[in-house]
């Protein structure tokens, strides 16, 4: 996978050190040790070793450590587009968690790219890690792996609500829009937000609606288009939220020909 992005990482974290965010491709994070929860589109799991979170696209996540243990892990960030068909249907309705038993061929992978890291070259190593996305995700289709993870918490009004504003990426959306919906007051929604997620919910909703442009630019939907079925107010007010949010402009996603 040319666009993929490969991590890994073993240190000792800093209490609430990860950064919050969310991104217009899948991620796949391995965890291996620590003493860490991650939340994910407002619900809180317990990480146990061996525990592999597929992470969907917009989806707001982030890890956090409540203790000082080592933390180690393996994360890929990439985008469905590169996955071969077969891999694309079981991705779209593949769990939030599994649970990988040890030494089972996913976690022989994760084993494996663990010495590859240390024994090859940079070059040596893009090549080992062109097809690990694929691997993983087909082992993970045939396997009999346990899925219900340990969740901490879960307010399911909140995870309602953000279901619903990923369901609706085109619309601004207020708190007065959604208490509305869900028969609850404004300031539950922005309390909710502010406590829960860290983040305000006219940022929340902003970022959502931005990588879902980007998805249609990435389709090769005219950029112009895309402006105007996300209902931005003008295509300058589009470009300023894009910018902010990409750090670069719509143009730059438009796809290539390639001749």
């Amino acid at each position: 996978m040319d666009k993929a992005l490969f991590g890994y990482t073993i240190n000792v974290p800093e209490i609430d050190f990860f950064s919050r965010h969310m991104h217009s491709g899948y991620e796949i994070l391995y965890f291996i040790q620590g003493e860490m929860e991650i939340t994910i589109e407002g619900v809180v799991y317990t990480m146990r070793p061996h525990d592999l979170f597929i992470v969907r696209p917009r989806s707001y996540h982030y890890a956090k450590a409540y203790g000082t243990a080592l933390y180690e892990r393996f994360v890929i960030n990439f985008d469905e587009s590169e996955l071969p068909d077969v891999i694309k249907d079981f991705l779209k309705n593949a769990n939030v968690i599994y649970s990988i038993p040890e030494n089972s061929p996913i976690d022989m992978i994760y084993q494996n790219w663990r010495t590859a890291i240390k024994k090859f070259t940079e070059t040596e190593l893009k090549i080992f890690e062109s097809n690990i996305v694929e691997n993983i995700l087909l082992f993970l289709k045939h396997m009999q792996a346990e899925t219900s993870g340990v969740i901490k918490e879960k307010n399911v009004n909140l995870v309602l609500i953000l279901q619903y504003i990923d369901e609706h990426p085109k619309e601004n959306l207020t708190a007065a829009k959604l208490a509305e919906l869900f028969f609850v007051s404004p300031s539950w929604i922005t309390h909710s937000f502010q406590e829960k997620l860290n983040i305000g919910l006219k940022q929340y909703v902003n970022r959502k609606r931005v990588l879902y442009a980007q998805s249609l630019i990435k389709m090769g939907v005219p950029v112009a288009d895309v402006s105007n079925s996300c209902n931005y107010e003008n295509y300058s007010t589009f470009y300023r939220q894009y910018h902010s949010v990409t750090g670069h402009s719509p143009r730059k996603d438009i796809p290539t020909v390639k001749k």
